[in-house]
């Protein structure tokens, strides 16, 4: 292939981009970082997002006007806490609690803290939308799926060993194949 000066320029700096490409590890690589959230409105009836908690299997919903504004989260927790005391509501608005949110740029690391103390995080993109939730359980599947080739391998590694071990003795028959460099 021929190039011509133009397009040498181009090659060079998609070959850098390649090279440079952002190592961290971002909340937005997550898939539920970028699955945008069912959420409820603050006038929402208590019975809707309950009925909805629970037809979807969620343990909390974000309480929004718009996809930009975020009021507060319902929980089970916030729920649960507040009819015990003897509140009674007929609103989300009258149960939420205060939401915790990060950038999407933010590296995962910096998200599990938050997560381990609320059990979600929302996730705000760079247009200022809420493009995500990301949840205790979603965190946990993301550590399956990152650990376990590892977890594997070293289960391997032992197996290994241990079949090795039952045949070879490793101060006569391993050292004497061993190269001395």
């Amino acid at each position: 292939t021929v190039l011509t000066n133009a397009e040498a320029p181009d090659m060079a700096a998609q070959s850098l981009s390649v090279v440079y490409a952002d190592p961290t590890y971002r909340i937005s690589k997550l898939e539920a970082a970028n699955r945008p959230p069912i959420f409820v409105a603050p006038d929402t009836p208590i019975n809707e997002a309950v009925t909805l908690m629970i037809e979807k299997d969620y343990s909390q919903l974000p309480v929004m006007t718009s996809e930009r504004d975020v009021k507060g989260v319902i929980s089970w927790t916030s729920i649960g806490s507040r009819l015990a005391l003897g509140k009674n509501a007929s609103s989300v608005r009258e149960l939420m609690d205060q939401h915790q949110e990060i950038r999407a740029d933010v590296s995962l690391f910096s998200a599990i803290d938050i997560i381990a103390e609320y059990q979600y995080v929302l996730i705000r993109g760079r247009d200022q939308r809420i493009m995500g939730i990301v949840t205790a359980s979603d965190l946990s599947m993301q550590f399956r799926q990152l650990a376990e080739p590892f977890l594997l391998l070293g289960e391997i590694e032992n197996h290994v060993r241990r079949i090795i071990s039952k045949h070879f003795n490793q101060d006569s028959d391993l050292e004497a194949v061993k190269d001395p460099s």
